[in-house]
């Protein structure tokens, strides 16, 4: 199945690939600078009530409880499809290698 679909459209897996890598870029350079900024405010003197701007998704702490499960299961739907992605890539690079000597 795999190699089915990474043989489908080479050209539109070229540019969703490297669309993914310039898009993966951009969010850690964006991740860094957001982490840089909360541990720089972490140390800040700040009054009480002024809101966070990075904050854990805790399940039963500011995720109702009973949210959860929809939680799990966007989380494991994401999951999949990042690791079919994963298949797709190896399976399109697999394909790549064989044909050039």
């Amino acid at each position: 199945l795999f190699i089915r679909l990474s043989n489908w459209k080479p050209k539109f897996w070229k540019i969703w690939f490297n669309i993914g890598a310039l898009v993966g870029l951009v969010g850690q350079f964006a991740s860094l600078v957001l982490l840089t900024y909360t541990l720089i405010d972490f140390f800040r003197v700040k009054p009480v009530n002024e809101p966070q701007i990075l904050v854990p998704v805790l399940p039963g702490v500011n995720l109702p409880s009973d949210q959860t499960g929809y939680y799990l299961i966007a989380l494991f739907i994401c999951g999949i499809f990042h690791e079919l992605g994963h298949a797709i890539a190896a399976s399109r690079y697999l394909f790549i290698s064989k044909r050039s000597p």
